[in-house]
This record gives structure tokens, sequence and C-alpha cells, in this order.
């Protein structure tokens, strides 16, 4: 009889075990590019897709999806990004950017 309720108990704990959700990593990672000083927009391009900054934050930025940057979900690996200010001055920025599945990778343009 014990070896009964023992099998039973190590039977359920299986069938509880296997029913669980299990996490998966995710394939893709969120990219932010973000300017701290006023100035014409900003012309983002990272995986053959381009994003506009239209608004800057002085004192930085705090979500990932801030509102007036320019934002990008990308699968994970590593990518070259090119930015351009569309106005008199023309800046442009380029370099490379690695993504990890999950996280947030903020991108702050300087001049």
């Amino acid at each position: 009889m014990k070896n009964l309720i023992k099998v039973t108990v190590l039977a359920l704990a299986l069938v509880f075990l296997n029913s669980c959700e299990k996490e998966t990593a995710s394939s893709t990672g969120n990219v932010i590019f973000w300017i701290s000083q006023p100035m014409n927009t900003v012309n983002c391009t990272i995986d053959g897709q381009t994003n506009v900054i239209t608004s800057y934050y002085e004192s930085g930025i705090n979500e990932c999806q801030q509102s007036g940057c320019a934002y990008f979900e990308v699968p994970i690996g590593t990518y070259s990004f090119t930015a351009k200010e569309n106005g008199v001055f023309g800046y442009s920025w380029s370099g490379s950017i690695t993504v990890k599945g999950g996280e947030c990778f903020q991108q702050y343009l300087y001049y």
C-alpha cells in the first residue's frame, strides 16, 4: 500500500511539472535612439527600418518607447546604424549596436 501511495504521488508530481509553462527566451530586443538638445528631426535607420526622432530629453529617457524617440524592435544580433539630422547642419552618426533578447538598448546621439 505504501508503494502505491509513493507511485501515485510521484506520478502526480511528474504530471504537474510537465504541465507547467516553460519560459522561452525572447528572440527580439528593442533599440531606442534619443537626443538631449533641441534640433531638427533626426532620421535613424537600423536593419532597413527608418524611424524619426521628433523630441529631445535634456535629462535622458526612462522608458524604451519614449514618445518622440526613434524606437525599433529587431531580432537579436549585431546591427550597424546610421542617423542624420534633417537640417542646415546635417549632423550624422553611425555605429554598431548589439541587441539582446528582451532587452532595451538606448542609443544616445550626442553632438
